[in-house]
């Protein structure tokens, strides 16, 4: 065998070992006489072996690769399937988080639907009760400005008669001066028959008085005494007359500066006037504020909220501003004005002031009536001053 040959054996043996194959081994015929384990190659044939043992070594080489290289991007695969069933199971926990906060939507919608819808029923019964308060508040404000004009014809009319009293009150002392300096320049005289008559005069008319004070004062609820009358026997002495005329007098006054207190407690026209100005003014923003609610239609319903609480603030306000006016009636309770914003709780110091007016509306309804008996009462002195006065020129 040649050497060229060997060495390409050679090869072709460290192939077969490389691969895992047994080698070739070449053996002598001449020293090997069992002929029938030897294979005879010529050298066409060793070369054609030789050639496909190296075809068949590379592409089994090949074909390993070509099998690594499967395997490998089968796990890759494997991996891949892998990584995107762990993204799948994700994604579907994701898309079960998803629907149960879908859900926990739904349903905190559907909560604010139903409170959104109570509170529109809410506000639309609170709107037609303030518009019944409002009404209720208007008829109840005619009411008041009717009485107001009945009481102050009332006032002017015991105005006049309290004038007219106080003028024949003052011709009755004249008159009662006269008849006591006439009296006086005849006390060094002797008491005589017209003298006498004087004093019965004076003594009736006194008795009279006495009895239509006490009739006065049981009217007034006052709980005098009873004071005894005084005797039909007349009394000669003078200074028993004049403390009588001194007493007299005394009550006099007093009733008049009592019916002057009453007076100054009333309000004036011009107050009057002022209050109805700003009692016009408020109806108008009132009638203002309430055209404009039905026009903005589309505005939301906490800006009608707003729109109906500042209208309210305002007329608090407005109310407030009378209160706190110096010049203010009527002996207001007033507050001290404040230049910080009026709140909710502060708006309650008006409810003393608006039960005080109550309260002085009915009492100067019950002194009304409580002052005809006595403007009866005095005419009934009058005709007895003009009786008495008769009596005493005649």
């Amino acid at each position: 065998m040649e050497q060229q040959e060997q060495v390409e054996w050679d090869d072709v043996n460290k192939l077969l070992q490389h691969h895992g194959f047994k080698p070739l081994y070449f053996a002598d015929p001449v020293e090997n006489k069992n002929l029938s384990d030897l294979v005879l190659l010529d050298k066409k044939s060793a070369g054609e072996i030789r050639t496909t043992l190296r075809i068949m070594l590379t592409d089994s080489e090949r074909r390993q690769a070509l099998i690594q290289e499967l395997i490998k991007s089968n796990n890759q695969l494997k991996e891949e399937v892998q990584e995107h069933m762990s993204q799948a199971a994700h994604q579907s926990q994701r898309a079960s988080e998803l629907e149960g906060l879908l859900d926990q939507v739904k349903t905190r919608v559907q909560d604010l639907e139903d409170r959104y819808l109570g509170k529109a029923v809410q506000q639309h019964s609170q709107t037609q009760q303030i518009q019944q308060e409002k009404q209720d508040a208007q008829r109840r404000n005619q009411a008041l400005e009717q009485k107001l004009s009945k009481q102050r014809e009332e006032a002017a009319q015991l105005q006049r008669k309290l004038y007219f009293t106080i003028k024949e009150e003052e011709r009755r002392l004249a008159r009662h001066s006269q008849t006591y300096q006439h009296i006086c320049k005849k006390v060094s005289q002797q008491n005589s028959a017209a003298d006498q008559q004087v004093l019965d005069v004076i003594d009736f008319y006194e008795t009279k008085m006495t009895q239509l004070l006490d009739e006065l004062r049981s009217v007034k609820g006052e709980s005098d005494q009873t004071r005894s009358k005084t005797s039909s026997n007349v009394t000669p002495a003078f200074k028993t007359i004049l403390k009588a005329y001194q007493e007299h007098q005394k009550e006099s006054k007093a009733q008049i500066e009592e019916l002057k207190q009453e007076l100054d407690t009333r309000p004036t026209l011009k107050e009057v006037k002022l209050y109805k100005h700003k009692l016009r003014r408020l109806e108008g923003l009132n009638k203002h504020n309430n055209a404009r609610l039905p026009e903005d239609g589309n505005i939301s319903d906490q800006a009608k909220e707003a729109i109906m609480c500042s209208h309210y603030h305002h007329l608090l306000n407005e109310i407030n501003s009378i209160l706190t006016n110096p010049n203010a009636p009527l002996r207001l309770h007033r507050q001290k004005p404040s230049s910080v914003t009026l709140d909710s709780a502060e708006f309650q110091t008006l409810l003393p002031t608006l039960e005080s007016w109550s309260q002085q509306l009915h009492l100067l309804k019950v002194n009304t009536t409580c002052l005809q008996p006595f403007v009866s009462l005095t005419t009934g002195k009058k005709n007895i001053v003009s009786h008495s006065s008769f009596s005493v020129q005649s």
